[in-house]
């Protein structure tokens, strides 16, 4: 055996090692993206189709550039049939928001379930103008909400959000 006669199991070995790295590096990356998750302010929509519409809107006008906030549909039905639940869990979830937690943005939809949804989140929340789109945010912060056609300000809301509410 010449003096480099290991140099096979060596180099076998420091394979299956930087393989295991890739790996770990690789769940690393995929926790700290949950983790990321859980800290991006969240727009929270009543159905599944305007979370679809708001992330396939995003992809398109930003070129697949990186959510700053997270989108989710409250709707937790397995069907597609629609309804109105979805609004009184939002209304419900933005009562809930704490002081301590992350932003929650709701967007109710402009039909009689919604408004009447939106019309009875609590004493809590402030109604205001934001360029004249009518606002509702909680006391703490944390929680703001407005109905769905008002999507089109939505670049300039979030520049009067970052001025208001840091």
């Amino acid at each position: 055996m010449n003096r480099w006669g290991f140099l096979p199991f060596i180099t076998d070995y420091i394979k299956e090692e930087i393989s295991k790295k890739q790996i770990v590096l690789a769940e690393l990356a995929e926790a700290r993206n949950k983790l990321r998750s859980y800290t991006l302010p969240t727009i929270i929509t009543e159905g599944k189709s305007d979370e679809l519409i708001l992330k396939t809107a995003w992809k398109t006008l930003y070129n697949n550039k990186s959510q700053p906030f997270a989108v989710v549909s409250i709707d937790n039905r397995t069907d597609n049939t629609g309804g109105t639940g979805g609004c009184i869990s939002i209304t419900k979830l933005l009562e809930t928001v704490r002081p301590d937690g992350k932003l929650h943005i709701a967007i109710y939809d402009q039909d009689n379930a919604g408004k009447k949804a939106f019309n009875s989140l609590s004493a809590n929340f402030i109604t205001t103008e934001v360029l004249g789109v009518t606002v509702k945010v909680h006391q703490n912060k944390k929680a703001i909400a407005f109905f769905c056609y008002q999507l089109l300000m939505i670049g300039q809301l979030n520049m009067q959000w970052q001025r208001i509410y840091q």
